[in-house]
């Protein structure tokens, strides 16, 4: 909670209902000074302060220091590139975005209690949609390939995503693996039957069957 917002006071009520969500103990008051404690101790090695501010607590860090911010940031500058059709120069921060994350998931281990989820859950949704541009920069200058090393553990984690089965099946026509593209297409419609009980999207029928009948006049992928 504190990372997520330097510089910012966090009141005690917010903390509680994130580390205990509706049933905090009646030691609550108590033990927030003690993870406050230790925060201070482990982080004042960093030369980052924990500091008691108005009934809350506060990280006295800049955004510049917390690595999310800077994924933001990054993801932000590769996506206004690629709008640009700026491939290359969206694939250096894109990747650099991407780069600044360790393990599969934001805050592995972290119980997404009270205001904890929504927070959470934007952070992993930018990290997708970042996964998504830097497949589609690297499709547009020809590595179809390692587009598809990043977008298949993203469709492991997260099947319903459109876009990212838009741009694998891209890829896929783009090294000519027609027969990779129909099994997409079969996961496709499994998983949104199993998931969703409907047919896949419109526009992935429609990819698929224009890249099936050699139609370029549908594709992703493409400059703007």
């Amino acid at each position: 909670m504190l990372v997520l917002n330097p510089g910012r006071t966090i009141s005690q009520a917010s903390l509680t209902e994130a580390i205990w969500d509706t049933e905090p103990p009646a030691s609550f008051v108590a033990n927030l000074r003690t993870y406050a404690h230790r925060l201070r101790r482990e982080l004042g090695v960093l030369g980052v302060a924990v500091q008691a501010r108005n009934g809350g607590y506060l990280l006295d860090a800049t955004p510049d220091e917390c690595d999310h911010v800077c994924f933001f940031d990054l993801a932000d500058r590769g996506r206004r590139s690629l709008a640009k059709g700026d491939a290359a120069g969206a694939i250096a921060n894109l990747a650099a975005a991407i780069d600044l994350w360790r393990g599969s998931d934001v805050a592995e281990g972290v119980a997404r209690n009270g205001p904890l989820e929504g927070l959470l859950a934007a952070v992993e949704e930018e990290r997708r949609r970042a996964t998504e541009d830097l497949a589609e920069a690297l499709i547009r200058v020809g590595e179809a390939r390692a587009a598809l090393v990043n977008l298949c553990p993203l469709l492991v984690a997260a099947p319903l995503r459109r876009r990212a089965w838009q741009l694998r099946m891209e890829a896929h026509r783009r090294l000519g693996e027609f027969g990779a593209i129909s099994e997409c297409y079969r996961r496709i419609t499994e998983v949104f039957w199993r998931e969703l009980d409907i047919e896949p999207d419109r526009e992935l029928t429609v990819l698929y069957r224009a890249i099936m009948c050699a139609d370029h006049r549908v594709g992703v992928g493409k400059a703007r």
